[in-house]
């Protein structure tokens, strides 16, 4: 590939040099490209040959010249030296390849992954609405930002058995859970009980529906109008087009059914590992003393793990799922190894 390089760099030159001339040679085929030697006693004329014909459909469409693939990428030199050495300024800090003890064959193969990737940008007004949505559904209050509620909210008088106050009883998912079905799913015993109804059947309401039911124009205690109108449309249209039945991918001992850890592994080190470390320890969600880590969410409460896979976490960087294109099938893929990861 080096002398293919070499030799499309050289007929390039002799074609512009050929180009830049007098034109007393432009009805032949070949002319003689002049490069100029400077000494201290005269400037000496060095002559090579060069097909100024080769060199313009090289100039043009190179590949097609020498017999090669027409290019899909924009740099892939470019991303070579960026895998092999990080990028500057980035945070978190990218890791350098070769700090890591990659081979030139691994970044090879990365590209040849990356090279599979879309190369725009989804734009697409509806998926991003949904996303911000399923964050809202989470910690409004970070996304919108606000700050964090301390007082309970109205409708927590309403039950007795979730013994948490403040921010977290203003979190929809503490109410109808990461499962979306409140009292007839996950958060249906335990800690988290709280006996009100989920939101996955609200899939059927009218948009206009879910927006009076969050703003409080049905119930006054269950107003979330404060964090503003268009966020409110965004989690009514996470309700709409982003919830996820995981039934049938979660058993009832918390393991994911049917997911290939295999594929999951290599899903998690391309999109998940820089950041959370290979052994998925590498960010502590927890503290010192209660430490939690990917592996503690997949293993404890996997339909939160498929929630922030998809949609990612209010305030950080960590990209959604549902953005970068990946399906259910294939967070069930990351579950599966994520599962296999150390949880404490």
């Amino acid at each position: 590939m080096n002398r293919v390089k070499t030799l499309i760099v050289l007929l390039v030159v002799a074609f512009a040099l050929a180009a830049c001339g007098d034109g007393d040679s432009s009805d032949t085929t070949t002319t003689q490209a002049i490069t100029t030697t400077t000494t201290t006693q005269a400037t000496t004329p060095t002559m090579i040959e060069g097909d100024a014909v080769t060199g313009g459909l090289l100039y043009d469409e190179w590949w097609v010249v020498v017999g090669l693939d027409e290019p899909t990428d924009d740099n892939p030199w470019e991303f070579f030296h960026k895998v092999r050495n990080g990028q500057p300024g980035s945070s978190p800090q990218m890791p350098s390849a070769i700090a890591n003890g990659w081979t030139l064959e691994d970044v090879r193969d990365v590209l040849a992954y990356a090279q599979t990737l879309p190369t725009e940008a989804v734009s697409n007004a509806e998926l991003d609405s949904t996303i911000k949505g399923g964050l809202l559904y989470d910690e409004w209050w970070v996304v919108v930002g606000l700050d964090e509620p301390t007082d309970d909210n109205p409708i927590w008088a309403r039950q007795t058995t979730n013994e948490r106050s403040g921010k977290d009883s203003w979190r929809c998912k503490e109410c109808h859970g990461w499962d979306y079905k409140g009292a007839e799913g996950a958060y249906g015993s335990g800690s988290h009980q709280t006996g009100f109804p989920g939101v996955f059947d609200a899939q059927s309401k009218p948009f206009e529906d879910l927006v009076a039911q969050i703003s409080g124009q049905v119930d006054p205690d269950h107003d979330f109008s404060v964090m503003g109108e268009e966020a409110v449309a965004d989690l009514a249209t996470f309700i709409l087009e982003g919830l996820a039945d995981y039934a049938p991918m979660i058993g009832d001992d918390k393991q994911a059914i049917g997911g290939d850890a295999g594929a999951g592994e290599t899903l998690y080190e391309t999109g998940c590992a820089a950041c959370h470390g290979a052994d998925g320890k590498t960010l502590n969600f927890g503290s010192d003393d209660e430490p939690e880590y990917v592996g503690t969410i997949a293993a404890d409460n996997p339909w939160e793990f498929f929630h922030k896979i998809r949609v990612g976490q209010p305030g950080s960087a960590m990209p959604a799922a549902m953005k970068i294109g990946w399906s259910l099938e294939d967070v069930l893929k990351v579950l599966s190894f994520a599962q296999t990861l150390p949880s404490a």
